[in-house]
């Protein structure tokens, strides 16, 4: 593997201290090699990729499980970037973890209770208090990305 010129620098390199648990990975196209021995496969991933952890990320992407929002457009295996920096209003599609299970539903608040309303042709609403064990709010909805 090649060296590192000590004076080349990184234009990929943070300059900001580590200290959250996301990560940025740069996704710019194939990853190709240019070290020969890269070619025959004798080389872990962590020498092609640098992970540098991202200090001020306010989002994180997750793929929505069930229909359960098809009538606001958002469809089983959609992928969701979510904001947990976000404020949450009335009728905004938010992320929650209730236990185990991740909800992507509407959010309607009325004081220390917080209904949760799918959006498809049978709705059903869950009402759970904001102190609720396992109950935590995980971020606003802000893009909706689907492959076809």
């Amino acid at each position: 593997m090649k060296k590192k010129d000590p004076t080349s620098t990184n234009q990929f390199e943070r300059t900001q201290p580590i200290n959250k648990e996301f990560f940025d990975v740069p996704l710019l196209g194939m990853v190709i090699p240019d070290d020969p021995d890269f070619t025959s496969g004798k080389y872990e991933l962590n020498e092609l990729v640098n992970n540098y952890q991202n200090k001020n990320v306010n989002t994180f992407n997750f793929s929505i499980l069930d229909d359960a929002m098809k009538n606001c457009g958002i469809l089983k295996g959609d992928l969701l970037s979510v904001d947990f920096n976000i404020p949450l209003k009335d009728d905004d599609i938010a992320v929650f973890k209730i236990g185990e299970k991740i909800l992507v539903r509407k959010y309607f608040r009325q004081n220390n209770l917080i209904r949760l309303e799918t959006a498809d042709d049978y709705p059903s609403h869950l009402v759970v208090e904001s102190n609720t064990p396992g109950f935590k709010i995980l971020g606003k909805v802000i893009s909706v990305t689907r492959e076809l």
